[in-house]
């Protein structure tokens, strides 16, 4: 396949998700345009909002700094907190956080498929094949918290949304409002919606076992088009929980094949310590018979975007993986998932080296040493695993890079100005990673005409030099 540079091993620069969302004063308005209201309840209003330079569409979240508590201050913190630190595919993205005098302002992605909720209400009840689909996709997500020690804690229906309207469209798991740490001596405090309530949050002593018992009753309503347990009171329904005996004599229940019913029994176990994990439960035997697991591997299209992304200097490293993380669409992403979900065959939500080295085996020319090097290259963050966004961005599509649009779109991004010209410091308000000497070494290379400013060819020209480098 041909030797692989070293730069790569050299190359000192780390970089994570986290280091692209930013904290900011001022508000959103400024570089937003508000198009509508999605929704209004939890600590505030739910807008759609427009980036006035880019055109791509958000999501914002705001809340009034008047009309909060001091405890539901600090379950935004934490949220936000949360968000910015979890890179998945199946969870919801954070772009930026504002703050003015008045309020808080949280920019998210917008998912236009709406609340899953609302999709199952349209249709009453899902097929098998959908459902574990949809199940999977939350496994997904909540068993990468799990190894990330955050327990959900608030896993429902209605805090489940589709990235799109597609038929194949992703779930994405939002509102980490109430979730917590996840430490030797367990968890406390009874929280969570009731008809999702694990039976032993009443003791007040549980773990990351309370999700999966959730997801047992968002399965069991997907499939049937009810709630598990049926009861006229609160109280009831908590205390039928505990024994876990839910209704199976309904017909929908009936026709259910015999794993779909085993792997929903395992969720609604009542006793956590037998209950199922996550990562028991994304091996169960029902996916393999229900879903058909994507079986993409590394091709030479991926590995041609490590060779040339391997070459890339700090700065330019720094602008794809901008791009990769905040500017790329739900459906431009969607067959790069596909991909990562395929080598990660542990369903943990981060590749490891041993998955890389298996997924290579496609080109039995590369040596250790080379898959080595490309490891290396993707893992940016030096964790030792290579997160989504780290994977995103070392995958994307160059020749859609470089569409003409898509290169308008990334230079009027940075263009804070809006005079067609960049400048170091508009650079930087985005980029903040670099020190002076790379700023004047990076406008050497790119300002051709030395005017001290970068335009839209010279932009255009060093993207497209990139590539055919």
């Amino acid at each position: 396949m041909g030797c692989l540079s070293s730069h790569t091993m050299e190359r000192k620069l780390s970089l994570t998700k986290s280091d692209f969302v930013h904290k900011k004063h001022g508000s959103v308005r400024t570089s937003y345009e508000i198009l509508d209201t999605l929704g209004d309840g939890g600590f505030g209003v739910v807008t759609r909002i427009r980036e006035r330079k880019s055109g791509l569409v958000r999501a914002m979240k705001e809340v009034q700094k008047s009309k909060i508590s001091d405890d539901q201050y600090h379950l935004i913190l934490n949220e936000i907190e949360i968000l910015i630190r979890l890179d998945h595919p199946n969870i919801m993205k954070i772009y930026e956080v504002l703050e003015s005098p008045k309020s808080y302002q949280i920019v998210c992605e917008y998912l236009s498929g709406g609340e899953l909720l609302d999709v199952l209400l349209r249709q009453k009840r899902f097929t098998e094949e959908k459902t574990a689909k949809y199940i999977y996709d939350i496994l997904s997500g909540v068993y990468y918290c799990h190894n990330m020690n955050i327990v959900h804690n608030d896993l429902k229906l209605e805090n489940l949304m589709l990235d799109s309207k597609d038929p194949d469209a992703r779930v994405k798991i939002i509102d980490f409002g109430i979730s917590q740490y996840l430490d030797k001596s367990g968890l406390t405090g009874q929280l969570g919606s009731v008809y999702y309530l694990a039976p032993e949050i009443l003791t007040g002593n549980y773990n990351e076992k309370v999700d999966l018992w959730s997801i047992g009753v968002i399965m069991y309503y997907m499939l049937t088009g009810n709630l598990p347990f049926r009861c006229n009171t609160n109280e009831d329904l908590l205390e039928k929980s505990k024994t876990g005996k839910f209704d199976t004599t309904s017909r929908t229940w009936i026709v259910l094949s015999s794993e779909c019913k085993d792997l929903i029994s395992k969720f609604l176990n009542p006793n956590p310590k037998n209950r199922i994990s996550a990562a028991e439960a994304m091996q169960h035997i029902w996916f393999d018979k229900a879903l058909q697991l994507s079986s993409d591997s590394i091709n030479t299209n991926f590995y041609t975007s490590i060779k040339k992304f391997q070459k890339l200097n700090p700065i330019a490293t720094a602008i794809l993986v901008y791009i990769s993380t905040q500017m790329l669409t739900s459906q431009e992403e969607t067959p790069i998932v596909s991909l990562f979900k395929s080598i990660d065959t542990d369903g943990n939500g981060k590749l490891s080296k041993q998955e890389i080295f298996d997924a290579c085996k496609k080109f039995p020319l590369l040596t250790s040493e080379e898959i080595d090097e490309i490891f290396n290259t993707c893992d940016m963050d030096h964790s030792g695993f290579i997160d989504y966004s780290e994977f995103l961005a070392v995958s994307m599509t160059w020749n859609h890079i470089l569409k003409r649009e898509k290169i308008k779109m990334i230079f009027d991004f940075f263009d804070m100005g809006r005079d067609g010209k960049l400048t170091i410091p508009e650079l930087r308000t985005n980029l903040i990673q670099f020190t002076d000497s790379q700023w004047v070494d990076f406008l050497k290379i790119i300002d051709t005409n030395k005017d001290g400013v970068i335009s839209l060819e010279e932009f255009r020209n060093y993207l497209c030099r990139l590539v055919d480098e």
